[in-house]
């Protein structure tokens, strides 16, 4: 006896709704926004750092009186020796051979505070022609903080130093 399979029941198959995936362009706007943003903040943040460090140097000078206007004309020579001492052993550069002797003159001036602390990142006033060379001058100059205190008078406002390469030989 054959039996008769009974046919399968009528169900209705699911209706699969895809789920929308997020667009790929709104996550990439949305993206592009949020590090826009965190750009902006972090550019807020380094400019209120300039401003909170230019009030504090306004109040040193300040409290540093009449000095602070003197500039670095009026350093003696022994003093200017004395600074020049402190940074150029710090001067790591080969000269080529090629180079003579007033040929590349870096010059920098540093800002102190009353404590012979460097104030702020040497200057470049003028550049050698050599970027390395002016570079590790500029190293130096930050290796030598404080500046030594002058034997006579007081802490100089600011330095004007003026360093040739040749002189390193």
């Amino acid at each position: 006896m054959e039996q008769k399979k009974a046919p399968p029941p009528n169900v209705e198959p699911k209706k699969v709704t895809p789920s929308e995936p997020p667009k790929k362009q709104d996550t990439k706007v949305a993206d592009l926004k949020r590090a826009t943003e965190e750009k902006k903040a972090d550019q807020a943040e380094r400019e209120a750092a300039a401003k909170a460090a230019d009030a504090t140097m306004k109040r040193v000078l300040a409290q540093a009186g009449p000095q602070a206007s003197a500039g670095g004309t009026g350093l003696s020579n022994a003093y200017r020796a004395q600074i020049v001492g402190c940074i150029r052993p710090h001067i790591i550069f080969n000269v080529p051979d090629t180079v003579r002797p007033q040929q590349h003159i870096a010059e920098f001036e540093v800002v102190l505070l009353p404590t012979g602390e460097q104030a702020s990142v040497p200057k470049l006033l003028k550049g050698s022609g050599l970027a390395a060379y002016d570079q590790a001058v500029e190293r130096a100059i930050r290796r030598c903080d404080p500046f030594p205190p002058p034997k006579e008078g007081t802490m100089p406002r600011s330095v004007s130093l003026r360093f040739d390469p040749v002189e390193t030989r």
